[in-house]
């Protein structure tokens, strides 16, 4: 069971891009961001969040053994997380409460929340709770129809920190680290200022996995992730609803039995 969350409603699932961040709006000289490559996508409970600032996605397609510092310097500042939405309908409006999950960055010191304003269908505007910002989101054609929410698990049955999100054309891949956050470790800190203070784990702290990419017949095709070694890669992809609570997955050479946290549409996934 999903505990604190309700599903959001069928006209919000779907991928959406973010065409603007607005930020300091009560302020005389507001800062935007057009150049951020993000996507999030939405199942009903579930949700899978990333961006890549331009900085971090010039980078080589290597493994993180192999990029040289600035690359890996780069990389501390992508964002990206997944997790379940609370959604409550308000007097003041929808609000949305993203509960993280699996995060790329640090816990955070506020909750995530945003109140939703739609435009049109498919045009949103997100306005932060505990932040001066302001978020303008557009969905991407192709991404209803079937939404999926899949979790892997270990051998003796507990969460192995791995999610598999589809929704219409899109897929959303995330695996967690390994390597938990340092103990007394402060409120708030960043990624960056975690790997100021022990630089000689940068590498466990840097491999957490979120990528998002598209389907296509037998086959899905990664566009981005936070690991840059992924970026482009073409996978065979199979996915098959076997009962209520579980599916089989053929993701690459990796196959096996994932739990099934949501379901809504055909059994089979491989176009």
């Amino acid at each position: 069971m999903i505990d604190l969350a309700q599903s959001i409603p069928d006209d919000l699932k779907g991928v959406w891009q973010r065409t603007l961040l607005q930020r300091g709006t009560d302020g005389d000289s507001p800062a935007s961001d057009r150049a951020t490559w993000v996507r999030r996508v939405l199942t009903g409970q579930w949700f899978v969040d990333i961006r890549l600032p331009p900085h971090a996605l010039a980078r080589r397609a290597l493994p993180l053994h192999q990029l040289r510092m600035a690359e890996l310097s780069a990389l501390v500042d992508q964002q990206a997380h997944a997790g379940v939405v609370r959604f409550e309908h308000l007097a003041e409006g929808p609000l949305c409460t993203w509960l993280r999950r699996i995060d790329y960055q640090p816990p955070g010191l506020s909750p995530d929340a945003g109140w939703l304003m739609a435009q049109s269908p498919d045009d949103l505007l997100e306005i932060g709770v505990h932040a001066d910002d302001t978020e303008v989101w557009q969905r991407l054609p192709d991404s209803g129809g079937r939404h999926i929410a899949l979790a892997g698990f270990h051998d003796d049955g507990l969460d192995n920190g791995r999610r598999l999100l589809v929704a219409g054309r899109f897929i959303a891949l995330v695996r967690a680290r390994s390597k938990h956050w340092p103990r007394g470790m402060m409120a708030g800190a960043t990624l960056r200022e975690v790997l100021l203070h022990q630089p000689e784990h940068a590498l466990d702290w840097l491999d957490c996995s979120v990528a998002f990419g598209h389907i296509e017949p037998g086959h899905c095709v990664i566009e981005h992730s936070t690991l840059p070694q992924e970026d482009g890669e073409r996978r065979s992809l199979r996915i098959e609803r076997l009962d209520a609570h579980s599916a089989y997955v053929q993701l690459g050479q990796d196959a096996c039995e994932w739990r099934i946290l949501e379901w809504q549409g055909p059994s089979l996934v491989n176009a």
